[in-house]
């Protein structure tokens, strides 16, 4: 699920990106999402944290087995497309 386009965003007609940390747990639902940057500062960030702990994902793998691991990823947020 995309996070929701912020109506304060929408109505400046404000684009961004946040940048995020998030733990993949070994079957594929998330924790313990940190916001690492968000540019522009104060329109983002609190649409993405209560939407990416619903997020799942293919989890890592090491020999075989699902793994918990940290992610790195940016949600982007464009008005345009």
């Amino acid at each position: 699920t995309e996070p929701p386009y912020p109506y304060r965003a929408q109505q400046r007609r404000v684009s961004g990106t946040v940048r995020i940390k998030l733990l993949v747990h070994a079957d594929g639902s998330v924790s313990d999402v940190e916001i690492l940057q968000a540019e522009p500062a104060g329109y983002f960030e609190d649409v993405v944290l209560r939407t990416v702990p619903g997020w799942r994902f293919e989890p890592g793998r090491i020999a075989g087995k699902n793994v918990t691991s940290w992610v790195v990823t940016t949600v982007r947020f464009d008005l345009d497309g």
